[in-house]
């Protein structure tokens, strides 16, 4: 008995797995008691310990209950075989050793913790269950019009090339006088290009960007926002790889105001998923504008839309943020009747720091504010 750390036995009674630990440092100064009197409810999916030199009951694990001594040292233990195949049999684990009653208790407790974070993420998915899918035609609208940089590329040679593979046109196209890395326009699609020498370009990405998708949904509209880039590899530029991936969602009622935000995020360090964050500021930067898919706006603005002032701002803006533009709304009611006058340049500076315009756009009575902005 020297040679271990922690001697164990075990009993069942009654469909409970009774599990005692002793200490032999202290049965050779003669103590006759178990340190720890371990109780197994398999029925149940509970566990409890009894300190018996306490006299208190405890619900940690058996390495969370508070041993005298560091629990690591506690390395050899003792259990007999017949005890061993008896908590085998009772937990349906491998050896019936100490590590596997161990494991079962982390088991119960990670089915608990999956039911606690199941009850605050259930109502979350249940809220997101209202996104409808992506349009059919998304991919196109993101590789077409959300990533609007677009290449020309070419095989070089001492003769010059006469033609190149433009990626917006998807096809052959002429070309004169090409330049690695040199500005131009596709003489077919008239898009602005960049030249790339196919020997000389190695891989190629374009910028990534954001795009934003505006949908209607049981509640009003959700607002999804999107980063997105295109990958060009060697040898294989007319097959690029589309990367797209949804960062954000903002449930807003049918006339802009927003209700609910999520954004794809680690949850309490265990998965990767939706997770309820904050609703865009009227504060936050101007830093994330992009292209808003615009086949959707027309629905949306027989429901509501169309007192906000957005999709005119967005008709004439490429691109935008329409959460910052929906929060500084909020705050600058006038923000719709600038969008709607056709003055962007200052709504755009509006949404930028709408805090610089003073009690003149803080005052709620628009009337005389727009009067003054068009005499100046």
């Amino acid at each position: 008995m020297r040679e271990y750390d922690l001697f164990l036995r075990a009993i069942e009674r009654d469909g409970i797995l009774k599990v005692a630990l002793f200490l032999p440092r202290l049965m050779r100064l003669g103590a006759r008691r178990p340190v720890f009197e371990l109780y197994i409810d398999k029925t149940a999916r509970k566990f409890l310990t009894y300190h018996t030199e306490t006299k208190k009951w405890l619900t940690g694990k058996l390495d969370r209950i508070g041993w005298e001594e560091d629990y690591r040292s506690l390395g050899k233990r003792w259990l007999s075989d017949a005890d061993a195949q008896l908590v085998r049999e009772y937990l349906g684990s491998e050896t019936g050793s100490y590590q596997d009653i161990l494991n079962y208790q982390r088991g119960i407790r990670a089915d608990e913790l999956r039911a606690r974070h199941k009850r605050e993420t259930d109502p979350w998915d249940a809220d997101l269950a209202q996104v409808p899918a992506l349009p059919g035609d998304w991919a196109r609208w993101v590789s077409k019009v959300g990533l609007p940089e677009n290449f020309i590329f070419y095989q070089y040679t001492r003769k010059g090339a006469d033609t190149g593979w433009c990626t917006y046109c998807e096809k052959d196209v002429p070309i004169k006088h090409p330049r690695h890395n040199g500005e131009s326009r596709c003489p077919c699609c008239r898009r602005r290009i960049t030249f790339k020498a196919a020997g000389r370009a190695g891989t190629v990405r374009t910028e990534g960007g954001c795009l934003y998708l505006m949908q209607q949904c049981r509640d009003g509209f959700v607002i999804r926002d999107f980063r997105a880039s295109r990958t060009y590899r060697p040898g294989g530029y007319k097959s690029p790889e589309l990367f797209c991936h949804e960062y954000r969602r903002t449930i807003c009622d049918p006339y802009g105001h927003p209700l609910r935000a999520y954004c794809w995020s680690v949850y309490r360090q265990t998965d990767l998923r939706w997770v309820e964050t904050g609703l865009c500021s009227a504060n936050w930067g101007d830093t994330t504008r992009g292209p808003v898919y615009g086949k959707t706006l027309p629905g949306l603005c027989r429901r509501g839309l169309s007192r906000t002032g957005l999709p005119e701002y967005i008709q004439a803006n490429p691109r935008i943020d329409p959460e910052k533009y929906l929060a500084v709304l909020d705050k600058v009611p006038q923000l719709e009747q600038l969008a709607k006058l056709g003055l962007m340049k200052m709504a755009g500076e509006c949404i930028g720091s709408y805090w610089s315009f003073g009690e003149a756009l803080a005052d709620r009575t628009a009337t005389q504010l727009i009067v003054t902005t068009v005499e100046k």
